[in-house]
């Protein structure tokens, strides 16, 4: 019997974990390559359709990985092409990783969904996730809530947010690929969670700045849990005003 495509797949993405483990001298954690590669996720995905991108979810969530062994599973992802989400909170990342993980995944452009929670994003981190969002034609949503995003994080992340009306180098068989069948032209991410964090009254400006303008990609923006008041809490009212993408505003426990 021929082996399914998948099969392959699945090996090389074990087989280069396992390498960049070995290089890092770590120990690689067998439930890791469970998740990564093995055949329990191998059976769990055979049957899945490839539009059904809820199925198609890679949860690494608290698993305290560190940044060599994110290192080492960035390796795994660039083999990778049937996963549309990915959740990486609690993991101990820094910006030795979040630069790999995200030049993985510019090499495979197939996901949805990103969850960064609970790792700290400096600037730096924040740089590499906004060249990732800007170099993507997939990417839909983003999870950055408890990330310790200041106001100065807010200025470097918040130009990724921005709608992008034709991708004219991109031919329609690729859009459809990663669109799931859709050969729409991408416009950008549509759903940003950044509650918990440290957003201060500079931050709130900075986003104002965003959704006022026509070109805010977002539709879907949660702030709760933050340190927004006085004027920033003012000109994101104000924003509003002008805003023609926002459809969902939490502003909830703020100062």
């Amino acid at each position: 019997m021929t082996p399914r495509a998948s099969r392959s797949v699945q090996k090389n993405s074990i087989d280069d974990f396992l390498d960049a483990c070995f290089k890092f001298s770590i120990a690689p954690e067998p439930s890791i390559i469970n998740r990564v590669g093995g055949f329990n996720v191998l059976d769990s995905l055979r049957e899945v359709d490839e539009g059904d991108v809820e199925k198609r979810y890679l949860n690494l969530s608290n698993y305290g990985l560190g940044d060599e062994r994110v290192v080492a599973l960035a390796a795994a992802l660039r083999t990778i092409t049937f996963i549309s989400r990915v959740n990486l909170s609690y993991n101990r990342l820094t910006s030795a990783s979040v630069g790999v993980l995200m030049g993985s995944l510019m090499k495979k452009d197939c996901l949805i969904e990103l969850e960064l929670s609970g790792n700290r994003l400096d600037a730096s981190c924040c740089n590499q996730l906004l060249d990732y969002v800007k170099s993507s034609l997939s990417i839909n949503k983003l999870i950055l809530d408890d990330c310790q995003i200041g106001d100065k994080e807010v200025e470097v992340l918040m130009p990724a947010f921005v709608f992008r009306r034709s991708r004219q180098t991109v031919d329609s068989e690729t859009l459809r690929e990663i669109n799931g069948g859709n050969s729409e032209n991408y416009s950008g991410v549509e759903t940003l969670f950044m509650r918990k964090n440290k957003i201060g009254t500079r931050g709130g400006q900075t986003i104002a700045g965003l959704i006022e303008r026509t070109t805010c990609s977002l539709t879907e923006l949660n702030l709760s849990f933050n340190h927004i008041m006085g004027v920033g809490a003012s000109e994101l009212g104000t924003a509003l005003n002008y805003n023609t993408s926002l459809l969902k505003l939490d502003l909830s426990v703020n100062r």
